[in-house]
């Protein structure tokens, strides 16, 4: 069966690859956890009409306690909930830092970071997805093999574009779009990447731009990975004052 080619070569990580797979993806669901935790504490005090506003998950305690002074048996039971919080925040610092500790020591990690938006999470994200860079003979290849390409409907005369496939490494796919949105939302410093997503977001909306964004992260993050170089920015204008 393998000589008739009914079976194509596999790849498999490395173990250390794996290691740093788990870390992450064991990081994200202390993340996911310590927001249900937080929402339900909020819901529960919306039915005593109490709205416990902005607060940052250092101060969330404290807040909590705060407006429960008066309602000692609510202040009691989330009491139970305000002590797994607090666990889960220790153990999220100590993964935090597990991770800087990582990305501090790996170089192909720092350059990417030098992409605006691209953080530790992002760069290793990326690098566990795609562990060896030679194994794609093009760059834009990468963006097919993590879901960010659009589905083709072909039919007779009808060729169409829909919405992106979403095959292949999730957390990786996932890491880009929010690197993608803090790029086109968040970074102030113009470049060449964000001045483009810019002109698409203006053309086609900013979902799609941010998608559009993400697969031509993908695509920049590798080819920095094979030539060993970092992100280099453009002189680029906000395209109003290029226009004006």
């Amino acid at each position: 069966m393998l000589r008739t080619g009914w079976f194509r070569q596999v790849h498999v990580k490395a173990r250390r690859t794996m290691e740093l797979r788990t870390l992450l993806t064991s990081r994200k669901t202390l993340v996911l956890k310590i927001g249900d935790v937080e929402n339900q504490i909020r819901g529960s005090l919306h039915l005593f009409g109490i709205k416990l506003g902005t607060a940052t998950r250092r101060t969330f305690s404290e807040r909590v306690c705060e407006l429960t002074a008066d309602l000692p048996r609510v202040a009691a039971i989330l009491e139970v909930l305000l002590q797994a919080h607090a666990a889960m925040l220790l153990s999220l610092g100590r993964l935090n830092r597990m991770v800087l500790e990582i990305a501090r020591k790996h170089a192909v990690c720092r350059r990417l970071m030098t992409i605006p938006g691209a953080g530790a999470v992002v760069g290793l994200t990326f690098i566990a997805a795609i562990e060896d860079p030679v194994r794609f003979a093009k760059s834009r290849s990468v963006g097919a093999i993590l879901g960010l390409v659009p589905r083709k409907h072909q039919s007779g005369e009808l060729d169409r574009n829909g919405r992106i496939t979403k095959t292949g490494d999730t957390e990786a796919r996932a890491a880009l779009f929010e690197a993608a949105h803090v790029m086109l939302h968040r970074v102030k410093k113009w470049s060449g990447l964000k001045a483009w997503a810019t002109k698409v977001a203006q053309r086609q909306g900013n979902k799609r731009a941010t998608v559009a964004l993400a697969r031509k992260m993908a695509v920049v993050m590798h080819r920095m990975w094979v030539d060993g170089t970092t992100f280099r920015f453009s002189a680029i204008e906000h395209p109003a004052a290029a226009a004006a």
